[in-house]
């Protein structure tokens, strides 16, 4: 093993354990019904979104999700801070939490303004961690992308499901 992984390797097991628990455990709390998501799932979408464009989705929300998982980690391993760690898992919360969110309440505009908050709090999260740890803003620009993406296809579905 390189030198530089054979130091990093202890010292970063039980945090890459402690954060894939934390974020798995919240992923099995943060999935809606079935009856929630067959709501949703007769939602009117735009047309320009045809069927091989949204079946990209889950995938964009896997990476944005990798891309936080990520981000905490090397957050520990830059700055030791976990209060960090804790701001960078919460607003992954919150961005997981957006479709939990729609479908529980079964109103397109409250996910939006998740989606809203998620993507500000991964920005400010990223200008703020930008000097000291780089490659955190490089791992949360999924989530960057992906969401001004899934907020114009929600305000569409608003137009087209009123």
């Amino acid at each position: 093993m390189p030198p530089l992984l054979d130091s990093l390797v202890p010292g970063l097991v039980l945090p890459a354990l402690g954060v894939l628990l934390v974020l798995s455990g919240l992923s099995l709390v943060l999935n809606p019904a079935h009856r929630d998501v067959r709501w949703y799932a007769t939602l009117r979408r735009p047309q320009w979104l045809g069927f091989s464009l949204w079946s990209l989705f889950p995938l964009l929300r896997g990476l944005s999700s990798l891309g936080f998982y990520g981000a905490a980690l090397v957050v520990w391993i830059r700055l030791h801070s976990l209060g960090w760690v804790a701001l960078v898992l919460a607003v992954g919360v919150v961005a997981e939490s957006r479709f939990w969110v729609t479908c529980r309440s079964r109103r397109l505009t409250w996910g939006l303004l998740v989606g809203l908050f998620s993507w500000l709090a991964a920005l400010l999260v990223a200008l703020q961690l930008q000097p000291q740890a780089p490659l955190v803003t490089v791992l949360l620009l999924p989530q960057l992308l992906w969401t001004p993406l899934d907020m114009l296809t929600t305000l569409q579905m608003i137009q087209l499901n009123r």
